[in-house]
């Protein structure tokens, strides 16, 4: 877990299983999740992240992040929130994050895979989700396990993107 000193700070993260670590501006965290600003290259912030701090093995805040932190704190994208509050209730905090967010990026095992959709359903240990494909178009749904969650992304230009198709269709 993020240690609270590292609050509106560049951190990144390595998750278990994962070649990249997961770089961003930690936001607020509880005991099992870290809300982040995506830091997805070098010094771009694109949308929010949450990740699964049982799927975190270790973090830091070496010299490339404070680097990053330089930039982007001069850009003036360190200040300002989500508007999410971390709840321990997970149930209520994917209604939260689909009600206010619609589309959503769900990692889980493999980083080179992500499923794009909709949450339609919670439950105390998993979450049904509507799939899009790249082009906007629903296609199944999934039961997604909360623990086998690494990472689940919103408000970023892919999903905006998509999200701007889905609205005028």
């Amino acid at each position: 877990m993020v240690k609270k000193s590292y609050i509106n700070e560049v951190v990144s993260l390595k998750v278990k299983n994962r070649r990249t670590p997961i770089c961003g501006v930690v936001l607020e965290y509880n005991d099992h999740w870290t809300l982040m600003k995506s830091n997805p290259v070098d010094y771009v912030i694109d949308g929010y992240m949450l990740i699964n701090n049982k799927k975190v093995s270790a973090f830091r805040q070496d010299e490339e992040e404070l680097f990053k932190q330089n930039i982007v704190q001069r850009k003036g994208v360190l200040s300002g929130t989500s508007g999410l509050m971390l709840s321990e209730n997970e149930t209520a905090l994917f209604f939260t994050i689909q009600n206010t967010y619609g589309l959503l990026q769900f990692e889980l095992k493999s980083e080179k895979i992500c499923y794009i959709g909709s949450i339609i359903d919670v439950q105390s240990e998993q979450i049904t989700v509507q799939l899009v494909d790249s082009y906007a178009r629903k296609t199944d749904t999934m039961d997604i396990l909360i623990n086998e969650i690494v990472s689940v992304h919103f408000d970023n230009d892919y999903t905006n993107s998509l999200k701007l198709v889905m609205d005028t269709e």
